[in-house]
């Protein structure tokens, strides 16, 4: 497995899922639970589309112009 920026980014987010699922079993009220389980799902949310957007408009991916002759439906 290749350790790149995308793939640390979503091996982070499946081992946040029984974290964010966890966070309801702190012994909290239940309004802190609910702020604290949903800024973790916004964090993380938030690097899914940073995972998504920074491919899309990298000029790493822009510039390979004979990749879609390699693999044409990878565009």
């Amino acid at each position: 497995m290749f350790l790149t920026i995308p793939t640390i980014m979503t091996w982070t987010r499946i081992v946040a899922i029984p974290l964010i699922v966890g966070v309801f079993y702190i012994d909290l009220p239940e309004p802190s639970r609910n702020l604290i389980a949903t800024v973790l799902f916004v964090l993380f949310a938030a690097t899914d589309w940073l995972d998504g957007f920074w491919p899309a408009n990298s000029t790493k991916f822009l510039l390979s112009a004979l990749s879609w002759t390699r693999w044409p439906t990878s565009f």
